[in-house]
C-alpha cells in the first residue's frame, strides 16, 4: 500500500525546510527493518520520515490528503510487563511515568530514566548530558529508583541490551497493524510505535491498533 501512496511533508518556509530537512534528514524512501544482530532483537521499521521531528508530522500528507498520527501509550513499559505475563494496569494507578508523590513537572525526566535504563547501563548520565532535559537541582540517581520502585514487576528489563528484546515485540505489533491495516486497503506509515493514516481512517486504525495487541497475546 505504501508503494502506491503518494507520501509529503510540504513545508511553507525555507527556514522550516531547512530545520526538517537538512538536520533531521529527511526523505522518501523505502521502508525497511533493522535488527540487532539476530532476527529476534530490534527489528524496527525505518524509512524517511522516522526522523521526522515531532512538529512536523501533522504535515505529513498521502495523496494530498491530510493524515493523523497515534500510537500507544507507554509502549514499551506495556510490552515489558506483557513479555512478562502481565497486565501494567493492574500494577499501576495513573500515568507509568509519575512514581506516586513525585511532581509531574518531572515527569519527562523519570520517563527518560526508565527508557533510558533499557537501552544504557548508566541512564542518569545520559538524562543528564541531554540538552532538551531540564535536570537542574534534580537528584538523578534518587528519581532513578523511585521510577524502578514503582515498575518492579519489570526489574528483568533493567539493562542495556533490554530495548532489543522490547522493540522487537513493538515491530511485531506494528507488522501485524500494517497487515490488518492493509486489509482494509489502507495505507499505514509507521513511525516507530506509532501509526499514520489519512485522518479518514483514524478509527478504523485505532481498532486494528487493540486487534494487532490482542491477536499477538499481550495483555
Amino acid at each position: 500500500m505504501i508503494a502506491s501512496t503518494d507520501i509529503d511533508l510540504p513545508l511553507n518556509t525555507y527556514d522550516e525546510y531547512v530545520d526538517c530537512y537538512s538536520k533531521a534528514y529527511v526523505s522518501g524512501g523505502m521502508v525497511r527493518r533493522i535488527y540487532s544482530k539476530e532476527l529476534n532483537q530490534s527489528g524496527r521499521f525505518y524509512h524517511g520520515y522516522s526522523g521526522c521531528p515531532n512538529r512536523y508530522r501533522n504535515l505529513i500528507t498521502f495523496d494530498g490528503e491530510p493524515t493523523i498520527e497515534l500510537d500507544y501509550e507507554s509502549s514499551q513499559v506495556h510490552v515489558a510487563y506483557s513479555m512478562n505475563g502481565l497486565n501494567a494496569w493492574n500494577f499501576i494507578s495513573g500515568d507509568p511515568y509519575v512514581p506516586p508523590n513525585a511532581d509531574p513537572k518531572h515527569r519527562n525526566v523519570y520517563k527518560a530514566l526508565l527508557t533510558r535504563s533499557f537501552t544504557s547501563s548508566n541512564s542518569t548520565q545520559t538524562v543528564r548530558v541531554d540538552d532538551e532535559i531540564n535536570t537542574n537541582g534534580l537528584n538523578l540517581n534518587d528519581m532513578l529508583e523511585e521510577i524502578w520502585q514503582m515498575h518492579y514487576q519489570i526489574n528483568n528489563f533493567r539493562h542495556q541490551d533490554a530495548h532489543k528484546e522490547i522493540t522487537y515485540q513493538e515491530s511485531r505489533i506494528c507488522l501485524k497493524v500494517i497487515e490488518l491495516c492493509n486489509e482494509q486497503g489502507i495505507t499505514v506509515l509507521p513511525i516507530h510505535d506509532s501509526m499514520v493514516v489519512k485522518k479518514q481512517h483514524m478509527k478504523t486504525l485505532k481498532e486494528m491498533m487493540v486487534e494487532a495487541y490482542e491477536v499477538l497475546g499481550f495483555v
